[in-house]
């Protein structure tokens, strides 16, 4: 069974925690075909609790939005401070050949995981504005930030 979004030993290995936080990301990637499965035509409209069913999908959402910032700012701190001992380890020792090349590897991998904050903001906007544009006529949410 794979490891969950928070668990730390992802942020050990980026590309497992990018297979991770793309399995996180099916229902904003699908956020046009959740809303259509969602909302019923006017037709069938009346049959369905329409506000309720998008007060759900919208908690839904929110809380893998949480789920994913946290998880992606918990690797940001750990690979930040990975970066820092290695920083103190150099500055120690400017010659020594293997801690520079970790350094820059850690480096590398810390600005990855700031790059996927940056695409996150855009995913969770994105899917934020999808809903917005079909959920507006029967929930608004309160604390939609």
């Amino acid at each position: 069974m794979a490891a969950p979004l928070g668990n730390v030993s992802l942020c050990q290995d980026f590309s497992q925690f990018m297979e991770k936080l793309k399995e996180n990301r099916t229902t904003d990637d699908r956020i046009i075909y959740e809303l259509n499965t969602t909302i019923p035509t006017t037709s069938f409209a009346a049959n369905v609790n329409v506000t309720e069913k998008c007060k759900s999908l919208f908690d839904m959402v929110l809380a893998t939005h949480s789920l994913r910032n946290q998880a992606i700012n918990q690797c940001i701190e750990i690979q930040a401070a990975k970066t820092k001992v290695l920083k103190d380890q150099r500055d120690k020792d400017p010659e020594d050949y293997k801690v520079r090349k970790q350094l820059g590897r850690e480096q590398t991998t810390l600005r990855l995981f700031q790059q996927e904050l940056t695409i996150e903001n855009i995913v969770q906007e994105r899917a934020k504005k999808a809903f917005y544009e079909r959920c507006r006529n029967y929930y608004t949410p309160t604390n939609a930030s």
